[in-house]
């Protein structure tokens, strides 16, 4: 064999390998983890966009080369069926979303309940957060506000409720919830794996109290029917709030340790989390900006760092 057939056919396989690597789930996948420039991707559709027209300028210099072949009408032939193949096996939306798949009157049950509400899908962690935006098609059907969603970052309070959430569901945790101001929990039968079945089937009759709804995939939890009390903090008389480095210290970040002496809860969920705080330091009066905790407890106590001007 000539040195230009065996680089005429590895040109051709690396078409053909590449044009299905990134057309197949399972097939980007695969070249995600192998290749070493597709892992330093953070976001592959952003990716897809730039890497198209050279991609494309690739595939035309080799569709020039094939021409020179006397097997061209073949392997043009080949080209176009591996294609088609490719299209039949690949999933329309409607077929690969958890909730746009299924039938419409179960559509407009969970819109009924869930439309203009506060909810919160479990599970709620998981090993890779990407997989927490399974739930953001829900609000394309329900309308409702969720919990859920955040495809990116978690912030650790953030985690660790989510944790709490998942592992140890319970009177306590429903009361967290409901200090939230959540009105629904949806809990996913479907996505549950063995260790929060199990877990969860321990809580049968406490999740049968608030339940308002269930199917094959879901259980749908009214947070009001459990009429727990949740005393609710007024930051300027729960809290002692007091510096915890020196506040003289311009050049560095600043913490603040909060601490709760009633027994309430003080949610900061979406944008209610960027708050302003005043506190006394050497009898002057400073003046923070923070993010909060997403919910700090009966008696807890957190600390937060925070840019302060006096």
């Amino acid at each position: 064999m000539q040195t230009a057939d065996i680089i005429f056919f590895l040109s051709f396989l690396i078409i053909i390998f590449v044009t299905l690597a990134l057309t197949t789930s399972g097939g980007f996948a695969a070249a995600y983890q192998i290749m070493p420039m597709l892992k330093g991707v953070r976001v592959p559709t952003r990716f897809e966009y730039i890497f198209y027209v050279p991609f494309s300028l690739f595939v035309s210099y080799g569709i020039l080369q094939l021409q020179k072949h006397k097997r061209f009408i073949l392997i043009f032939c080949c080209i176009l069926i591996a294609i088609f193949v490719e299209n039949i096996q690949t999933n329309d939306f409607k077929q690969t979303s958890s909730i746009m798949s299924i039938s419409k009157a179960r559509k407009i049950v969970y819109a009924k309940l869930l439309n203009g509400k506060t909810t919160i899908h479990v599970p709620v962690a998981w090993n890779d957060n990407w997989k927490a935006s399974v739930y953001l098609n829900w609000d394309t059907i329900t309308g409702e506000t969720m919990f859920n969603g955040n495809s990116g970052h978690f912030s650790l309070d953030h985690e660790e409720l989510a944790l709490q959430i998942d592992s140890n569901f319970g009177k306590e945790v429903l009361k967290k919830i409901a200090a939230l101001k959540i009105d629904y929990v949806i809990i996913h039968k479907n996505l549950l794996d063995n260790k929060l079945m199990r877990a969860y089937k321990k809580q049968h009759s406490l999740i049968s109290i608030g339940k308002v709804y269930e199917d094959n995939d879901v259980f749908i939890i009214d947070v009001k029917k459990y009429a727990y009390p949740i005393p609710l903090c007024d930051i300027n008389k729960s809290f002692t709030i007091m510096p915890k480095n020196n506040t003289k210290d311009k050049s560095s970040s600043h913490q603040l340790i909060l601490k709760n002496k009633d027994n309430c809860y003080f949610s900061s969920l979406y944008m209610n989390r960027y708050r302003t705080v005043s506190f006394y330091s050497n009898n002057k009066k400073n003046t923070a900006a923070a993010v909060f905790p997403v919910l700090i407890s009966p008696f807890e106590t957190v600390t937060i760092t925070t840019n302060w001007s006096d």
